[in-house]
């Protein structure tokens, strides 16, 4: 009896034949000039396997990739808007042994800021993000208070929250999006924290435990003879583009109050 010829190389389907590539496709709903990078998640190790796909002016993107190893998978999509500010992350579980993986009408997380993570009580604290344009933004305070706003036509949105019946200390937020035409929504973005402060001016705070102090006078010394220009605009406390001996007088007149 002549003996078993050896399998053909470049691998086997669970029926016995050459394995295809796998293609992995993923598209939906992000917001304009967002960057999608896709990572490949094994154990604590993420490999990038795709990246800086940039959505469209509608927000809409694609991203796709052929080749991968075929097993178990957890993919990754970590989403940017212009500011570098992170949507939240989703992952989608495959095995790519036996499937290709199409996923569509994803509809990414807003990405969510504040103007100042500080804000003295009765100030409004104001939230900033992008989201899909035309979207409703839908935010969370502390899991209770809800409000709402709209998604401009560049996919930017803003939205006022009134600190009067905030008690003092952090508070916690979180946004999703509503797309209006069929009413999807997206997951939650990740939870960001402002701090309702009694200082009369937050910004001098710059340890941010909610007091003026000698800590702050040593990191504001610090600041002021650091040669890192962008370390060094955070103790511009008049807002005038300079730092200067006005914002040594206006830290110090803070630290006398306290």
């Amino acid at each position: 009896m002549p003996a078993p010829s050896p399998p053909p190389s470049g691998g086997h389907n669970r029926e016995g034949g050459a394995a295809r590539p796998t293609t992995v496709t993923f598209s939906g709903k992000a917001f304009p000039g967002a960057t999608v990078r896709v990572v490949d998640k094994v154990a604590n190790l993420e490999k990038v396997v795709s990246q800086d796909t940039v959505a469209s002016d509608d927000g809409s993107f694609q991203t796709n990739f052929v080749g991968i190893l075929q097993s178990q998978h957890s993919f990754g999509l970590i989403v940017k808007d212009k500011e570098l500010r992170t949507a939240q992350t989703k992952f989608f579980n495959i095995d790519t042994l036996a499937n290709n993986l199409t996923t569509k009408d994803i509809i990414i997380s807003p990405t969510v800021g504040f103007a100042n993570h500080s804000v003295t009580r009765g100030h409004s604290a104001i939230l900033t993000g992008c989201a899909s344009p035309g979207s409703n933004i839908i935010f969370e305070i502390d899991n209770k208070i809800k409000k709402e706003a709209k998604a401009g036509g560049d996919g930017s949105y803003k939205a006022e929250i009134d600190t009067g019946v905030l008690d003092f200390g952090p508070h916690r937020v979180r946004v999703k999006q509503v797309i209006s035409k069929d009413k999807r929504e997206s997951d939650f973005s990740p939870i960001r924290t402002f701090t309702v402060s009694r200082l009369s001016l937050p910004k001098a705070d710059l340890s941010g435990d909610g007091k003026v102090s000698i800590k702050d006078w040593s990191i504001f010394l610090s600041r002021w003879s650091s040669k890192d220009s962008e370390k060094k605009k955070t103790i511009d406390l008049n807002r005038d583009g300079k730092v200067d001996v006005n914002d040594f007088s206006i830290f110090i007149k803070n630290m006398r109050r306290i």
